[in-house]
């Protein structure tokens, strides 16, 4: 029988990322096999959202390796969603509108993206209240847009 290797899902190792003289990260290491559930936790600036950057290819790290299914993060971005804690979506755009932005972002075609946040806002069952402009929807309504995101269905991680 030949010797099968299990891929990691993620893996980091001796990740290190410096803002100037400010080490944010040393020397991170973690390895996340599919079907894992993983929770990172710990105080504020102790580096979860830089880390969670990293592997999404938001920002580069100083040094070390990430990857995300044996390939470098910038060529598995389709794989990973990206949500941080600040609310990223606009303002001046209905949240359907967010949507179909963020569907760009990941290299959706027109009907492609339209069919696919259709699909969104019905599993979501807001289409209604994310027609209207984002200053006039409550919070829990920005917390289901940042949920729809989830749901674009490449997606293997979301942070």
């Amino acid at each position: 029988m030949k010797n099968m290797r299990i891929e990691n899902a993620i893996l980091v190792q001796n990740l290190t990322k410096k803002y100037g003289d400010i080490e944010v990260l040393r020397g991170v290491n973690l390895e996340i096999e599919e079907g894992e559930f993983y929770a990172l936790m710990g105080p504020n600036g102790s580096g979860k959202t830089t880390l969670t950057s990293i592997i999404a290819s938001v920002r580069l790290p100083t040094s070390g390796r990430v990857e995300i299914y044996g390939k470098p993060p910038e060529r598995a971005k389709e794989l990973v969603a990206y949500i941080p804690q600040e609310n990223f979506s606009s303002t001046l755009l209905t949240g359907r509108e967010n949507l179909m932005y963020f569907a760009g972002l990941l290299g959706y075609s027109g009907g492609e993206a339209k069919k696919t946040v259709d699909e969104i806002l019905g599993k979501l069952n807001s289409a209604r209240m994310l027609t209207r402009g984002f200053l006039h929807i409550l919070v829990e309504c920005v917390k289901g847009l940042r949920l729809g995101q989830r749901f674009f269905p490449q997606l293997k991680f979301s942070f």
